[in-house]
């Protein structure tokens, strides 16, 4: 059960909707032809439904990162839009192969999709060897996962025993306003509990990543001014926006709740390392930079869960060992989806031998 309750999740800013939301996935295909000499030619093709799953997130190959890269869209019979990514590189033998997409000018390097490849050619006397190794690098995942799946948890039982009620007969009438408004509260303070978590994590990355000698108590005044901003929420003034009608005036309102809870925690976080003396100005902006950092990686991470990598390998001659998931003639089939290498990498390995 994924957390799906949209008008809850806005009122917190498109942060928490993005890391609770159930996204569009991406198919995500590969199909890396190793050659006698060595070289090694990469071909991409990425395929999603939607524009910004394919534009916003984790990286993929442009042309400012040596591809020849080509996004094109096409119409479906049923008048909807598939979005297409279509790139291609050669590395030759002896040059650095490609281990993530990114490119210098992204805003967050270090968040993206990490998956170091190497091509070893070895002679022995039965012939010529060919190793190829991609690994996909643990992304970390459950420091906020699990806390997220918990409270997935609170809001599934909450809908079980509202089923179990309406089965048995219970309450078979529509739920009167003050018991919409009461779910809503119950879910509302679910996700927000959700959301304090995550910031703290995020904000206690942040400050070892900026300043790591700070003593212990620091970290606990910043996490404590978060919480008290958490904790000072007007859940029943959002309850009530909620009631009203869905409109501009409604939208504006809720997302003006979202910016203010946001600035104020950000505010009193800023406040309470201040007063720590601990923390200078310089480190204020680096830990600020790293804050957004850790929150952009915790979401690409959580984007990549159903996206389906569908990576193939040609090698020369024949195929003597693998882990693949199949292997015919000369090719190496794997496929695999995000949420693989949350927590613990995965390893593809292919041997060849030409005689």
């Amino acid at each position: 059960m994924r957390i799906t309750d949209s008008c809850a999740c806005r009122l917190l800013g498109p942060g928490l909707a993005a890391a609770v939301l159930l996204a569009g996935c991406i198919e995500r295909k590969e199909r890396i032809t190793v050659r006698p000499n060595g070289d090694i030619q990469f071909q991409v093709n990425y395929q999603s439904e939607s524009w910004s799953e394919m534009y916003m997130g984790d990286a993929w190959p442009r042309l400012e990162g040596g591809w020849l890269a080509v996004m094109r869209s096409e119409v479906k019979d049923d008048g909807a839009e598939e979005f297409f990514l279509e790139a291609e590189a050669t590395v030759p033998w002896g040059a650095e192969l490609p281990s993530h997409y990114e490119i210098e000018k992204d805003p967050f390097p270090g968040t993206a999709t990490r998956f170091p490849t190497t091509l070893i050619i070895e002679e022995r006397r039965d012939g010529t060897y060919y190793h190829f190794k991609r690994t996909y690098a643990a992304r970390d995942w459950a420091y906020v996962g699990k806390v997220r799946e918990e409270i997935e948890e609170r809001i599934k039982d909450l809908e079980n025993a509202e089923q179990a009620a309406a089965e048995e007969g219970v309450d078979l009438a529509p739920p009167t306003p003050e018991q919409q408004r009461e779910r809503q509260l119950l879910v509302l303070k679910a996700l927000t509990d959700f959301e304090t978590v995550k910031l703290e994590h995020f904000t206690l990355r942040a400050l070892r990543d900026a300043v790591p000698d700070a003593p212990q108590d620091v970290c606990l005044a910043a996490r404590t001014a978060l919480r008290a901003q958490a904790g000072a929420i007007d859940f029943d003034r959002i309850a009530a926006l909620l009631a009203e009608p869905d409109d501009e005036a409604r939208e504006a309102a809720l997302d003006a709740e979202a910016k203010g809870f946001e600035q104020r925690a950000r505010q009193a976080v800023e406040i309470a390392l201040r007063e720590s003396g601990w923390v200078s100005e310089s480190r204020l902006r680096d830990f600020f930079n790293r804050l957004e950092w850790h929150r952009e990686y915790f979401e690409i991470t959580d984007e990549l869960a159903d996206d389906q990598f569908k990576i193939t390998v040609v090698m020369p001659g024949q195929i003597v060992a693998h882990n693949a998931d199949h292997a015919s003639g000369g090719e190496a089939f794997w496929e695999i989806t995000g949420d693989a290498f949350r927590d613990r990498e995965v390893e593809l390995m292919v041997t060849s031998r030409v005689r």
